[in-house]
């Protein structure tokens, strides 16, 4: 009967389609479906990563994911590592990477979706942006960019140096609008009769500096330890965390 009682702690699943989650992936298909830029900024730690992630495994054909890192954010690395991503070769010069880069690109319905843009440098951000624009002379339309990260993003849009009078879509994700609907889904366990405790402390950690990524690690831990000491699920198990 134990083992059976224990059995029953169900795991988050990989992805749940949370409120903000939803956003993230509506944004990106915006982009995607229109062939502009859209940035999502917000909190870390609260689903823009899974969405995009999400989005890319739904759409594999047409999408390509890339995360930018303060190493591959200058031109040139972006350009190899955004190659090797979608299987092209990653010599030449610049030049070289760009075009073969664009053959695969432009005019073909694509969406890039950038994570973590805020470590993109200008000239980076300068070209993607061209991207969208597609190439006139050829007739080729540009490509969707959706751009993920925290509020540096937009505050690098708003830097005299960049182009500010071109539309950009910002879809804005806070961790205080987590729902407790989302929590429902994210701990379908905790939202039963007799949980109330667990699931108000689950609640606001995820709106909290923890945020759904920190909750969910706090579960995870807890229903290990839980699962080692053979006991059930409770609210002391959750706050030692």
């Amino acid at each position: 009967e134990q083992d059976s009682k224990l059995a029953d702690i169900p795991m988050p699943k990989e992805y749940v389609k949370l409120s903000i989650s939803e956003r993230v992936f509506t944004s990106i298909r915006l982009a995607h479906m229109r062939g502009s830029i859209v940035a999502v900024v917000g909190d870390s730690g609260i689903g823009k990563t899974k969405a995009a992630l999400e989005y890319n495994s739904v759409y594999p054909s047409s999408s390509y994911y890339l995360e930018a890192t303060p190493v591959n954010g200058n031109l040139r690395s972006f350009l190899r590592a955004l190659s090797a991503e979608m299987g092209l070769p990653d010599g030449g010069s610049n030049l070289d990477l760009e075009n073969r880069i664009k053959e695969h690109l432009l005019g073909m319905n694509k969406v890039l979706i950038i994570d973590e843009a805020q470590n993109l440098k200008f000239t980076t951000m300068e070209m993607l942006k061209s991207w969208s624009d597609g190439d006139q002379r050829k007739g080729l339309k540009g490509a969707g960019l959706a751009l993920i990260g925290n509020p540096d993003i937009e505050s690098q849009m708003q830097s005299p140096k960049y182009d500010r009078n071109r539309r950009v879509h910002v879809e804005k994700c806070w961790r205080n609008s987590i729902t407790k609907d989302d929590v429902r889904l994210l701990f379908p366990a905790l939202a039963k009769e007799g949980h109330e405790k667990e699931f108000d402390l689950m609640y606001g950690m995820c709106r909290s500096w923890s945020a759904v990524r920190g909750a969910v690690y706090a579960y995870i831990n807890a229903a290990d330890s839980c699962r080692e000491s053979g006991v059930e699920m409770d609210y002391n198990a959750l706050f030692k965390q």
